[in-house]
C-alpha cells in the first residue's frame, strides 16, 4: 500500500454471508474541512492526496459486502460485531432472513442497489446507494433505530446538496409548498379512513333499526327506512368524493415535485447510470417499489425529518444533554429548510430552552458544554432567520 493512501484496510467478516470483504478506514488527517452548513453539513473538502478530490469522505461512511451487499454503518463497534452480543443475538437475525431472501429475487431492492455499485466511476451515486442498502436494511430490523436511519437521510441530502451545488431558491419554494401539502394530505388520508370505518360499522346498527321499526313502529317505519338508507347513501358519496380529492391532490403534488426536481438538476443524477438514461430515473424505478426512495435533497431532508421526529418522540433513543439539543436543533433546521416555519420556531425554542438548561447545570465544564453553546448560538441565528423567512 502506497505512503500517500488515505486510508487503511480492515478485514472484516459479513454477518450475513461470511464473505471476508476489506473495508477502508480513513486516517486522521487525511482531509481537511474549511466549515460546516448549517444542517452540519461539511464543506470546503480538501484531500491531502489530490488524487482522491472526487471522492465524498461519506462514501467509506457505511460498509456493504461485496457478496451479499448487505450494508452496516462502518465502525469501530461494527468490525468487531462478532462480540456485540445484543446484535448477533437479537438484531441480526431477522435482518439476515429478510436479506437473504431478497438477494434471490432479480428485481429486489438489494439487488437493484447493491449491483449498481461502482465507487471508481459514480463516487456520488454510490455513497448514496450504500446509505439507501444500510437504511434499507436497518428497516429489516424487528426494532430500527430510527436515529440512525434519520443521520443516514440527513447525509443522502447533503450528497444531493453536493451534486445540485445548491438548489435555487424556485425550486426550494416548490418543495417546501408541495411538502407542506403533502402532509396535510396525509392527515386527509387518515381522516378518509377513519370516516369509512365509521361508515361501514354504521351500516350494520342502521339495518338492525330499519327491521326492529318494520316491526316495533310501523306508522313511521317507512320514514325510518328512508331517513337510514338516505343518510347510508350520502356517506357513501361523501366518502367516495374524499377518496377522490385526496388521490388527485397526490398526484398534483408529484407533479409540482417532479417539475421542481427538474429545475437544477446536477451532471451527477443527469448523467447515464447503471444502463439507465440517468440517475434520476435508476431512483425513480426504485421509488415504484420502495416509496422512501429520496428523489432529491429535499426528499432526503423530508425523511430525515420523519426519523427524528420518531426518534426524539420515543424518548429512549436520544440520550438527555447534547445529543437532545443537537437533534432538537436538527429538527428546527429541517423544518426551516423545508418551509414549515412554525415548527421550526418551536423546535428552535425547545433548543435554547434546553440549551440554556445544560450549560447552567454544568457551568464549570467548559469543555462539556461547549457543543451546547455552539449550538445555542446556531439555534439563536436560525430562530431568527426562521422568522423573517415566515413573513
Amino acid at each position: 500500500m502506497r505512503n500517500d493512501t488515505p486510508y487503511y484496510m480492515h478485514k472484516v467478516e459479513c454477518p450475513v454471508c461470511k464473505a471476508i470483504n476489506e473495508f477502508e478506514t480513513i486516517k486522521v488527517g487525511a482531509y481537511e474541512e474549511s466549515g460546516r452548513d448549517t444542517d452540519f453539513r461539511p464543506t470546503g473538502i480538501n484531500w491531502k492526496n489530490p488524487k482522491y478530490q472526487r471522492f465524498n469522505p461519506i462514501l467509506f461512511f457505511m460498509a456493504t459486502c461485496s457478496n451479499c451487499y448487505f450494508t452496516r454503518e462502518y465502525t469501530s463497534k461494527f468490525r468487531d460485531w462478532k462480540s456485540d452480543y445484543a446484535f448477533r443475538s437479537y438484531r441480526l437475525k431477522p435482518m439476515k432472513s429478510q436479506h437473504v431472501i431478497l438477494l434471490a429475487k432479480d428485481d429486489s431492492i438489494v439487488r437493484s442497489l447493491g449491483e449498481s455499485l461502482d465507487s471508481q466511476s459514480y463516487p456520488l451515486q454510490t455513497a448514496i446507494n450504500k446509505l439507501l442498502l444500510g437504511i434499507f436494511d436497518e428497516l429489516l430490523s424487528n426494532k430500527p433505530t430510527n436515529l440512525d436511519i434519520a443521520r443516514y437521510f440527513l447525509r443522502i441530502g447533503w450528497l444531493f446538496r453536493e451534486s445540485t451545488s445548491g438548489e435555487s431558491a424556485m425550486q426550494n419554494t416548490v418543495l417546501s409548498y408541495a411538502s407542506n401539502v403533502e402532509d396535510r394530505v396525509r392527515g386527509l388520508g387518515i381522516v378518509y379512513d377513519s370516516l369509512d370505518k365509521a361508515r361501514l360499522s354504521l351500516k350494520p346498527s342502521l339495518n338492525d333499526l330499519v327491521e326492529q321499526s318494520s316491526q316495533a313502529a310501523k306508522p313511521v317505519a317507512k320514514e325510518i327506512r328512508n331517513g337510514c338508507h338516505q343518510a347510508l347513501a350520502f356517506l357513501a358519496g361523501a366518502s367516495e368524493q374524499l377518496e377522490s380529492a385526496i388521490s388527485t391532490l397526490k398526484k398534483t403534488v408529484q407533479i409540482s415535485s417532479e417539475s421542481a426536481d427538474g429545475i437544477s438538476e446536477g451532471e451527477a443524477t443527469a448523467a447515464s447510470f447503471a444502463g439507465q438514461e440517468s440517475y434520476t430515473e435508476f431512483l425513480s424505478n426504485l421509488r415504484e417499489s420502495w416509496e422512501l426512495v429520496p428523489m432529491s435533497e429535499h426528499d432526503a431532508l423530508r425523511f430525515a425529518l420523519q426519523f427524528y421526529k420518531k426518534s426524539y418522540e420515543t424518548g429512549h433513543e436520544v440520550s438527555a444533554g447534547n445529543q437532545q439539543i443537537q437533534v432538537e436543533y436538527l429538527l428546527g433546521e429541517l423544518c426551516r429548510r423545508l418551509g414549515r416555519t412554525d415548527e421550526a420556531k418551536q423546535y428552535f425554542n425547545k433548543t435554547i430552552k434546553s440549551a440554556q438548561k445544560f450549560i447552567y447545570q454544568h457551568k464549570g465544564d467548559p469543555t462539556r458544554t461547549a457543543l451546547a453553546r455552539k449550538i445555542l448560538e446556531m439555534a439563536l441565528a436560525q430562530g431568527k432567520l426562521n422568522l423573517s423567512e415566515a413573513k
